[in-house]
């Protein structure tokens, strides 16, 4: 689902469109740990979180996020989530 961006009920009217049924958005709040700032940047350059995240650009930024994140166990950063759960329609099946 990383292509899409937007609102959470545009991506369930489109699951619907595709075959889906009873579609149920969930969300949550966790932390990610990352054991040191290599850790963390590897995670900024391999995800999709930052637009134009560049390392020397936002050095700065990540040195400011290390200070006021790092615990005895890493720096914890915490981060939104959103789960979407629906119902594929098999054949033979007709929508609600």
């Amino acid at each position: 689902m990383l292509g899409f961006k937007g609102q959470v009920s545009t991506v369930k009217r489109w699951l619907e469109k595709v075959g889906f049924k009873d579609s149920v958005a969930r969300d949550y709040v966790a932390t990610e740990v990352f054991r040191s700032l290599d850790d963390l940047i590897i995670r900024l350059k391999t995800a999709p979180i930052i637009p134009k995240f560049d390392v020397e650009k936002d050095r700065k930024l990540l040195r400011a996020v290390c200070a006021s994140c790092m615990t005895e166990g890493g720096i914890e950063i915490p981060v939104h989530r959103v789960v979407l759960i629906a119902k594929k329609l098999v054949q033979g099946d007709t929508p609600k």
